[in-house]
């Protein structure tokens, strides 16, 4: 286990029947079907991975052994990864009879951290989980957090109500129409609440959370962003576009030493970590801007045989944190080790792509998480991270002192509001 993130483990329902959706589920599970040319729960993987969840768990019942094949590709394919590369962990905890949302935790009763997200397998809520976590984490033991959504017509979902400290004081069936709030699907629970299972089957839904709530420990977040449920016809077709056209979102590239952190010659160990000064308020800001966060650097020193891999990542774990403690948080870093005059000969490239003042790394960061190069841009401390951008066809701009906030808070003033071309 790691210091980043508040919440590092996740469970996943994805047992359900899916049975509004007919012929399309006879055969696969709702989290299963194709979404945009790969499957739904993909994206929701996805999604957790790069928020620092490093353990997923798939609660699965109905067609169970269909996800088998999902996990092995994954972990062959090594795409579910954290912010610093290191996989995630994917497991499969089995139904097999019937033990609702609820009973289905039983199953992993001493397998939970002391805060786990739960994760409805079959909607997707592009709020921020790391603001979600942080939030969690300083509520006292015990108490729940809820991601909320105000939606025109809470008939189809439920409506979630709360007073004015957001505590949760009650649900309504679904029926009731006009616009509120919905359960977004994405909660922080405490693993004491095997504790409140006492009988099975149980619903999470209306057993549990309905408890926490009358026992004033459930607290509801209002987040916005992009949701869609699969579940019926008509939003599965739907999602079919808007939920690559949701997620595919422009990011904000960061140069790391002497932008993010101070630069002490080939920095690397965590005793010289320190934030530049409005570093940790610009990551949040972009984030809270909508914007994807990526930090591209090179890394000579690994070439030199000056500090190992190992030693870097264990550096950005805890630059996250240190980001994260403020707001902020890298989605991904990507280092560039090459270097005309590595030590290491595996090392030793005349002009390696991803060097900059070469793009690569911007590339590549845009192939591997779908960003929309056209509202991106970068900050950097060197004409070479300029260049870089450049090439790459995106916006730059040149931090050298003062806050990094100020430098961002200036690039958003020109830059296209998200959603426009």
């Amino acid at each position: 286990m790691t210091a980043n993130p508040a919440v590092r483990q996740a469970v996943l329902l994805v047992g359900g029947l899916g049975t509004r959706l007919g012929v399309l589920t006879k055969t696969t599970p709702k989290p299963l079907l194709p979404v945009a040319g790969r499957p739904f729960l993909d994206t929701l993987v996805t999604w957790l991975a790069r928020a620092g969840v490093e353990e997923i768990i798939l609660s699965t019942g109905y067609l169970a052994g269909s996800f088998e094949g999902f996990i092995r590709e994954g972990e062959t394919s090594g795409r579910w990864h954290g912010p610093t590369g290191r996989p995630v962990t994917l497991r499969e905890s089995r139904e097999e009879e019937p033990l609702g949302t609820g009973g289905a935790l039983t199953l992993l009763k001493g397998q939970l951290d002391a805060r786990f997200f739960l994760v409805n397998g079959d909607s997707f809520f592009g709020c921020d989980p790391v603001q979600v976590a942080a939030l969690a984490e300083t509520l006292p033991r015990g108490h729940a957090v809820m991601t909320t959504r105000a939606v025109p017509d809470t008939a189809r979902f439920g409506r979630v109500e709360a007073d004015a400290a957001g505590l949760v004081t009650g649900f309504r069936e679904k029926g009731v129409a006009g616009p509120g709030q919905i359960n977004a699907g994405l909660t922080v629970l405490p693993a004491e609440v095997l504790d409140r299972i006492t009988a099975l089957p149980c619903s999470i839904e209306q057993e549990i959370y309905p408890a926490l709530a009358a026992a004033g420990l459930l607290h509801a977040v209002p987040q916005e962003g992009f949701f869609i449920d699969i579940g019926l016809p008509e939003t599965y077709a739907e999602a079919q576009t808007a939920l690559p056209a949701a997620t595919r979102r422009p990011a904000v590239f960061f140069d790391r030493d002497g932008v993010l952190n101070r630069d002490s010659g080939y920095t690397h160990r965590i005793s010289d970590l320190e934030l530049i000064p409005g570093a940790a308020e610009a990551v949040a800001l972009a984030r809270a801007q909508g914007f994807q966060t990526v930090v591209v650097t090179n890394q000579a020193g690994i070439g030199r045989g000056l500090y190992s891999e190992a030693e870097m990542d264990l550096f950005h774990q805890a630059l996250n944190a240190a980001l994260r403690r403020h707001g902020g948080w890298i989605d991904a870093f990507y280092h560039c080790p090459f270097h005309p005059e590595a030590q290491i000969g595996a090392l030793r490239h005349p002009d390696h792509p991803d060097r900059k003042p070469n793009p690569g790394m911007i590339l590549r960061a845009a192939r591997d998480m779908d960003i929309d190069l056209t509202r991106s841009f970068l900050i950097g401390d060197r004409e070479s991270d300029l260049q870089a951008a450049r090439t790459a066809g995106i916006r730059s701009g040149l931090f050298q002192d003062g806050r990094l906030d100020d430098v961002l808070q200036d690039l958003l003033k020109t830059a296209h509001p998200l959603g426009s071309p």
